[in-house]
């Protein structure tokens, strides 16, 4: 769906686009808690956001192009710290430099036992309707 949204929709809706102007495209993440990994690549997502707003939508052309590293089977033997690793690697990939410390340290868990990360509470957040 990413693809052919940046293949087809955002070149009428850029600047010279026959829509231009006239039509905003909203991506709404939703998470798939029947996918294990599917929470962790939404926060990677929303971590882009925060750390370096400008690329999250090449940051998820980037996740979707490799998506199959983080099916289910793929990322069994992992521990979720592990795999948000690898979403920063995949997500040094395009964001600034800079900015990838700040992506790490919004995805270090808490010191709280059952406190999640600096995302969470956005991811909280990703399903509820305006």
């Amino acid at each position: 769906m990413a693809l052919v949204i940046d293949g087809v929709l955002k070149p009428l809706f850029e600047s010279g686009g026959k829509y231009a102007g006239k039509v905003k495209a909203i991506i709404r993440l939703q998470v798939q808690p029947w996918h294990t990994t599917s929470t962790l690549t939404h926060e990677s997502a929303l971590a882009v956001i925060r750390a370096s707003p400008g690329y999250f939508w090449p940051y998820s052309l980037l996740l979707f192009k490799n998506q199959g590293d983080y099916f289910d089977i793929p990322t069994s033997t992992l521990t979720p710290i592990q795999i948000r690793e690898n979403l920063a690697k995949l997500a040094a990939q395009v964001i600034p430099p800079a900015a990838v410390e700040e992506f790490k340290d919004l995805l270090k868990l808490k010191s709280t036992p059952n406190g999640g990360n600096a995302i969470t509470d956005d991811l909280k957040y990703t399903s509820m309707s305006e």
